[in-house]
């Protein structure tokens, strides 16, 4: 749903998603079945608050759970929230902000980010923006067949420094961005064919893994 005021708009939404798998072998018989469910609820919104002064805002409840044969069940929440300033004057324009994300296994975490953009000359445009990231793993990277319930979150820095001249959907546009991005803990899938104990102990046909640093 949406609403739209005179200084403020507000968008709501709600999402679900079940899926329920069976897989039979020829006699019928269920070899493998599964079963995930989640919720989502969100709330957006802007603001104009003054002048060129805007204020964006939002926050998210997901719930999720999993079962599935040969591991164990589970279940998981996740509230985040944010916050965005922007600053909008002539072909300058300016935004920071900030998110906070409370997840039920692994804590709360805090990210920031921001961007500028200027146009100049006739249709010309730069721009950067620097921004932080946090993942939670998913249920499946945890629990399933391929699980590791050591898993931490990723988290990540990144920046971008770019030009551009027209405009997208309008004539020629032609753009150019160079970017960067720094994780920590990234979340990768590891194979186990051929090597046995140690993290694939259980795991003949692969496992997840954080990556220190990629």
């Amino acid at each position: 749903f949406a609403w739209y005021g005179n200084d403020l708009t507000l968008r709501g939404a709600y999402s679900l998603s079940d899926t329920e798998r069976d897989n039979l072998d020829e006699t019928g018989a269920n070899t493998f079945a599964s079963d995930g469910h989640s919720e989502r609820v969100s709330l957006r919104g802007e603001y104009r608050a003054i002048g060129p002064v805007t204020v964006a805002f939002g926050a998210e409840q997901e719930w999720s759970d999993y079962s599935a044969s040969f591991s164990p069940d589970g279940e998981a929440d996740i509230f985040g929230a944010y916050v965005q300033l922007g600053f909008v004057m002539g072909r300058f324009a300016a935004h920071v902000g900030s998110r906070v994300d409370d997840h039920s296994l692994f804590g709360s975490n805090a990210s920031y980010g921001g961007d500028l953009s200027y146009g100049f000359g006739r249709d010309w445009r730069v721009r950067a923006s620097l921004g932080e990231g946090f993942k939670a793993p998913t249920l499946y990277q945890l629990l399933s067949d391929y699980g590791n319930p050591l898993l931490q979150p990723e988290e990540s820095t990144s920046f971008d420094l770019g030009i551009e001249k027209g405009e997208r959907g309008r004539g020629t546009h032609l753009a150019l961005t160079g970017f960067r991005r720094d994780s920590e803990d990234l979340i990768g899938f590891v194979s186990c064919f051929g090597v046995t104990g140690g993290i694939c102990e259980n795991r003949p046909f692969g496992t997840y893994d954080n990556i220190a640093r990629a």
